[in-house]
């Protein structure tokens, strides 16, 4: 397997940083019920935010975090799964966020202004890891 680029470095980051924002921004929300209740309460989705606290905090952030970190070992079996982790963190991310897009549009209460264009970068961000992924998955792949 060939070096590591400065592209599977900028990716491990972001995954790792991802993981690690996902992980703890939700997981508060399981420590704190309450609370989370409240703040839910004045969201368009209401409750159904819960399935974005228990995907977020159960899957995407640590298939993020897991892939990141195995994404810089030397090992080249861990580097691939690093890859297929890091790829399917996004890919999870992407489809909450669509998901995300469309309920708030379909209950008359869109995103707009800087928490649109945030969210539109990260993804945006979050495909173009998936991309460089794919392709560096094919091209191992064909290597070997």
């Amino acid at each position: 397997m060939k070096t590591r680029t400065a592209v599977t470095y900028l990716i491990a980051t972001y995954a790792i940083l991802g993981g690690m924002a996902f992980f703890f921004m939700q997981s508060e929300k399981l420590l704190r019920p309450e609370s989370a209740e409240s703040e839910m309460a004045s969201l368009p989705l209401g409750r159904y935010n819960w399935g974005y606290v228990w995907s977020d905090t159960l899957v995407a952030g640590p298939a993020l975090l897991v892939g990141g970190i195995f994404l810089l070992l030397r090992n080249s079996a861990m580097h691939r799964l690093g890859q297929l982790l890091a790829f399917t963190g996004f890919a999870i991310n992407l489809y909450a966020m669509i998901g995300l897009w469309v309920g708030y549009r379909a209950l008359g209460s869109p995103m707009h202004g800087a928490e649109l264009w945030m969210n539109i970068v990260l993804t945006f961000l979050g495909v173009l890891c998936m991309i460089s992924l794919a392709v560096q998955l094919t091209r191992d792949k064909l290597e070997r």
